[in-house]
């Protein structure tokens, strides 16, 4: 679901004679993604708990927001479509994220049902003095009377037609769920050839609205689109994006794997592994800028990749996103505890990936930039007395064994008798950023010193500082410094 509406949607901005129907396809794959979406949830809905994450908002603004985002369909069908309020700053709890896949379900069923020149009404009221009530009228075809005490269950289809426009049974239901999460109700007052108007009526507070509601989860991803386009239709990339940099895409789904190679490789320098295992040997061997890893794979997965990769000093500052078809919780503090950098959920939003790329290397890029500038200053200008003696005991360990190629962050975690959580969380509390990258970059700046001293030849100063393999050396200078050792060597006897 994330490559058919991706290759449709790019088919149709090149082939223009046949735009039409690609955005046919394009639009019934994507209503497909948006089914899949739901019945997954329902299905996850029984077993599983999350957070309502209720806000402090202007409710008014909000509603009219999601009742502009129509707009242009009210124009095609040429309805009458007015947004009605009572007042224009109405500030009560509510969870936004929900409150938009309400109101995208009902707009869109509004819609559906509404023909040509019909009408179309959105109106926020005060209830009584504790609730307020949302309504969306229509001028549809209306809804029997034996059929409206079915209308919110599930999987029920009360339309009857086999078109295009007939319900798949969920959305209705979908959205009493949500309305019902807020400690609200949902009811249809209607009859066939008089249209439909649905209430939502809604406390304004809720219970402890501060403090987390154990309530079914919903999918973050609902009705999201695939792509973001231009003026042109091209996909955009951050302006930042760094063609220069080397991605890593493993992915043991074949045509998943092609598809994003494709999409990428406009942007980035990319490869591909097909399996863990084959990821952690490319990792070693390549040191890209970034690695982007499916989790359920042969030989070894992607929990087991990211952690042997953030384990080794060599390869622990590359950023991990890990991508999968399990969105859960769970999975995801999961993938963090192994030291991912972003975790993404199948089917993806392709502009956000290459955002959320270019933020974690452009990020990336600053930061050392800013070690490189102000070196061991930069290690905590303001720091109080106890964390000072903290980092220079780390500084100091790390010094100790910089010639020691096996010296890593378990090794460090032992060394000061702490877990490596925790000494994780302490080092990167106080320097931004973590202990492999520390480990690694004080064997850099180490390296580049021995080399200023013009007393060692390059293979030499490699060994010094626990690079035994002078390919992996020149990799992780030149990335780090802008250039190769033997190059740094040159400027530095041009200065003398």
């Amino acid at each position: 679901m994330t490559i058919a509406p991706g290759y449709t949607k790019k088919a149709a901005r090149s082939h223009e004679k046949i735009k039409e129907k690609l955005s046919l396809v394009y639009k019934n794959a994507s209503r497909l993604l948006n089914l899949i979406n739901q019945l997954l949830e329902f299905r996850k809905i029984d077993y599983e708990t999350s957070e309502l994450k209720p806000e402090y908002l202007n409710i008014t603004s909000v509603l009219r927001s999601h009742y502009e985002a129509f707009r242009l369909s009210a124009d095609k069908k040429k309805i009458h479509y007015e947004f009605s309020t009572e007042q224009d700053e109405f500030m009560v709890w509510f969870d936004p994220d929900k409150m938009e896949k309400i109101m995208y379900n009902l707009l869109s069923n509004a819609f559906k049902y509404t023909p040509d020149n019909g009408k179309i009404i959105v109106e926020l009221e005060n209830g009584n003095i504790d609730s307020y009530v949302i309504k969306i009228k229509d001028s549809g075809k209306g809804i029997d009377l034996k059929n409206r005490d079915k209308i919110f269950n599930r999987f029920n289809n009360i339309d009857g037609h086999n078109d295009l426009n007939q319900s798949s049974g969920i959305g209705l239901s979908f959205t009493k769920l949500l309305v019902e999460m807020h400690g609200g109700n949902i009811s249809v007052d209607s009859s066939p050839g008089t249209g439909a108007c649905f209430t939502i009526n809604r406390p304004i507070t809720l219970k402890n609205p501060l403090l987390p509601v154990n309530v079914p989860q919903i999918p973050d991803n609902f009705n999201s689109e695939i792509y973001n386009t231009g003026q042109n239709g091209d996909i955009i990339a951050d302006e930042n994006s760094l063609k220069e940099a080397k991605i890593l895409i493993v992915e043991d789904n074949e045509e998943l794997r092609i598809f994003l190679q494709e999409e990428l490789s406009a942007f980035y320098d990319i490869m591909v592994a097909k399996d863990g295992q084959e990821g952690i040997e490319m990792t070693i061997r390549e040191l890209p800028d970034l690695i982007i890893s499916d989790i359920m794979m042969p030989l070894e997965n992607g929990y087991e990749l990211c952690r042997r990769i953030k384990m080794e000093w060599q390869t622990n500052n590359i950023p991990v996103i890990l991508l999968t078809a399990k969105s859960d919780e769970q999975s995801m503090f999961q993938g963090i505890e192994f030291g991912a950098d972003a975790y993404m959920s199948k089917p993806f939003n392709m502009l956000h990936l290459t955002k959320q790329i270019n933020n974690l290397i452009v990020n990336r890029k600053l930061l050392m930039a800013k070690f490189r500038k102000e070196g061991s200053n930069y290690l905590g200008k303001e720091l109080n007395q106890g964390d000072r003696e903290f980092i220079n005991q780390v500084n100091t360990i790390i010094e100790e064994n910089l010639s020691n190629n096996s010296f890593n962050v378990e090794v460090l975690a032992e060394k000061m008798n702490m877990s490596r959580s925790l000494l994780y969380k302490k080092v990167y509390d106080i320097t931004k950023i973590s202990i492999g990258e520390l480990i690694r970059v004080t064997r850099l700046k180490k390296a580049a010193g021995l080399i200023r001293e013009n007393r060692y030849n390059i293979s030499e100063v490699a060994y010094m500082v626990g690079f035994y393999e002078r390919p992996a050396f020149t990799r992780s200078f030149n990335k780090f410094f802008g250039m190769n050792p033997k190059q740094y060597h040159t400027e530095c006897l041009k200065n003398e």
